[in-house]
């Protein structure tokens, strides 16, 4: 049962919940940070205030494996293949592999780090990893079954119980292991969840949408993305302890403090409402970098108005709340404040690099970000001067790969086909001798097909299906598209030099309207449905797949919205399953609206993102478009739905028609891939998808 209602993402008391959530976590780290410098000696405050960023950076690191966990689990459906890997078994075997690690590993650096207790302090941070581990998977699993109100319930908690602890140290004696164990201790706080409440249960034995290689593969993808955000932003007093002398780190305290008071105001409230940003720049795909600029106004005159009133009343506040110890200079205040301000900026170009899908230039970004401000770090001079410098100059490198890296996004995806593009022709013409073969057989088949006898009334609808090892569909299927065919509609057959029985399947339907054609070879099924779109003689064109089913009444929807565009695409739903599919970013309805029929821009940039459902067994076009569809490009060799949805945008002649007509059956052997494919493979369908983009408006001109 989930706290929202059906189709939403977030009812506004959940968002509520949320929120305050956030706001307790935050001001809970904030009161430990205040107890830390009250309570424990300057020295003793600089070691734990050192520990407490370099836990908080491991889970950081972790934060991207909840983002996936969400991800994965909302993706999740009862139709996947069973045996899917359950999270919260992954996020066990991840955390005792990544505590072990850690452990080990506590020789190498933690004496470098901490300067007191480094044996101790690095075991407690391999504790709190790992037990972080476990809890950020629930945390992404209750978000990925939208369960809020647990999901708020434990983000407090785990703030909530660490501050206690802490606090508890600080009665039975104040000391930096007291105050590091308790800090650790809290990543537990997620087994009294288990144990009490049947949601986190129930959260907890969620299967992934994919097999365990995949998402261990994605888990580390996400982990290097926020690892290195995480080390700017959370880690950075470790990364100062790494490059000061023990001596001076000894004397910190206050520029520690005075680095996480200066960045709470402005960091806590954008990391709450990141998702927020993140929708907006989705929302606004086709403004590019303008999307950012009311935001980065805004936090910009924040800023500007912050380091002003810090460098003019800083010094004595911190004074005041702290003591004469914890005095700072007004100027290096209003400095580490900038520098605040820079991460904000760098945290929001970060996210629009996510929105459009950039996750290379969003990870390029904050590794250049981190690597600029530890080579700041290492220069000589005041840990002071060293620690300003290195948080304005690292953000802002960090923001100028992440502006070029979206700029130059922008300029390949929307840009004007310069002249020297060669023609289109020059990109439809096979090579080597398979595909000169198979141009010759599709023009002697072309060739006959030209010289046949006309039907004796006009065509007014061809559907056009590729077949390949169908057999067991393909009939029922074929049926339901009969239904509703008139007599002198058609349907085109193109099978794929199948190796089962799939041509008799075909020809065991025995109607006058199915014209069967046999390829010698296989060919695969961009080049199948191509053929099969050659050969279609009706007015109204209408795609099929071999295993689906048509619902009654697509065959007059379609040619009714097809009267004045050029392009159709509908909604699909499930075969034995939810009307609803789910989207690549965990929409419960992923769909398209009628209201996006006319927004052209976004709906390609939606389409290069990954997010536009469009699929060519709900999809239709007029005749006349063909002879700018046809040829497909030998580039083109996966996503002709995708090649067609572009051409009816680049084109401004597309209708999105909002209801199912198409039953999809997903099965082991669907020809489009039902889960999500690795980096390499995405990237590679993205440019692809920017090159179809280049040639069609190339076409369009001509």
């Amino acid at each position: 049962m989930t706290a929202t209602a059906p189709g939403a993402t977030i009812g506004g008391r959940d968002a509520t919940r949320v929120g305050i959530a956030s706001a307790i976590a935050a001001g809970t780290g904030l009161v430990v940070v205040l107890l830390s410098a009250r309570v424990l000696a300057p020295d003793d405050s600089a070691v734990f205030l050192t520990f407490w960023s370099t836990l908080f950076a491991f889970f950081g690191v972790l934060s991207g494996i909840s983002i996936e966990t969400t991800r994965a689990v909302s993706a999740a459906s009862p139709a996947d293949p069973p045996g899917r890997p359950r999270v919260v078994l992954v996020a066990v075997v991840v955390g005792l592999v990544l505590g072990a690690l850690v452990a080990l590993t506590v020789p190498l650096w933690s004496g470098s780090v901490f300067p007191a207790s480094p044996w101790a302090l690095g075991a407690l941070v391999a504790v709190g990893a790992a037990g972080n581990a476990v809890h950020t998977v629930l945390v992404g699993a209750l978000a990925g079954q939208r369960l809020w109100k647990p999901y708020s319930a434990l983000v407090a908690a785990d703030s909530v119980v660490r501050l206690l602890l802490i606090a508890l140290s600080a009665v039975l004696g104040a000391t930096v292991l007291g105050f590091a164990g308790g800090a650790a201790a809290a990543s537990a706080t997620w087994l009294i969840f288990v144990l009490v409440s049947p949601r986190v249960r129930s959260a907890a034995g969620a299967r992934a949408d994919s097999t365990l290689p995949v998402l261990l593969r994605r888990h580390a993808s996400a982990a290097t993305a926020t690892g290195a955000s995480a080390l700017l932003v959370v880690g950075f007093p470790m990364l100062l302890s790494l490059t000061t002398g023990r001596a001076e780190m000894a004397l910190a305290a206050p520029l520690i403090t005075a680095i996480t008071l200066t960045r709470a105001p402005l960091m806590i409230p954008l990391n709450a409402y990141q998702g927020v940003a993140v929708t907006h720049f989705v929302a606004h795909r086709d403004s590019g970098l303008r999307a950012l600029l009311p935001i980065v106004r805004a936090v910009a005159a924040v800023g500007a108005f912050g380091a002003v009133l810090a460098a003019l009343v800083g010094p004595w506040i911190m004074q005041t709340l702290l003591g004469e110890v914890y005095r700072v200079d007004g100027r290096v205040l209003g400095g580490l404040v900038v520098g605040a301000t820079l991460l904000a900026l760098v945290t929001l170009t970060g996210a629009l690099c996510q929105a459009l899908t950039l996750h290379r230039v969003f990870v390029g970004g904050w590794i250049t970000a981190v690597v600029v401000a530890v080579l700041v770090l290492m220069l000589p001079g005041a840990a002071e001067t060293r620690a300003v410098a290195a948080l304005v100059v690292g953000p802002t490198a960090g923001v100028v790969v992440h502006v070029l890296g979206l700029r130059r996004a922008a300029a390949s995806g929307v840009a004007a086909v310069p002249d020297e593009i060669r023609d289109p022709a020059a990109d439809d013409v096979r090579e080597g001798s398979d595909e000169a073969a198979t141009a010759s057989w599709d023009a002697t088949e072309t060739a006959a097909t030209a010289v046949a006898p006309a039907a004796p009334e006009p065509v007014r609808v061809s559907v056009c299906m590729a077949t390949y090892n169908g057999s067991r569909f393909v009939e029922e299927q074929l049926r339901s598209i009969l239904e509703q065919l008139g007599t002198a509609d058609e349907v085109v057959v193109v099978d794929d030099a199948s190796t089962d029985d799939t041509v008799a399947r075909v020809r065991s339907v025995d109607d006058p309207r199915v014209h069967l054609v046999e390829a010698p070879r296989n060919r695969g099924y961009v080049r199948t449905f191509e053929d099969a779109l050659s050969r279609a003689r009706g007015e109204v064109v209408l795609l099929s797949d071999q295993d689906d089913l048509w619902v009654d009444g697509r065959v007059e929807t379609m040619v009714r919205a097809l009267a004045d565009v050029e392009v159709v695409a509908t909604n699909l739903g499930t075969l034995g399953g939810p009307d609803a599919i789910r989207g690549p970013y965990g929409q419960p309805d992923w769909h398209l609206r009628a209201a996006d029929s006319r927004r052209h821009a976004r709906n390609v940039l939606g389409t290069l993102a990954g997010n536009r459902p469009y699929y060519g067994c709900a999809m239709g076009l007029r005749r006349d478009a063909l002879s700018r569809v046809l040829p497909f490009p030998a580039f083109l060799d996966e996503s002709h739905d995708l090649w067609i949805a572009l051409y009816g945008n680049v084109a401004g002649s597309i209708r999105h028609v909002e209801t199912r007509t198409v039953l999809r059956r997903f099965h082991e052997d669907n020809a489009s891939p039902n889960r999500p494919r690795g980096p390499v493979a995405v990237l590679r369908s993205r440019l692809m998808l920017v090159r179809a983009v280049m040639v069609l408006r190339g076409r369009r001109r001509r």
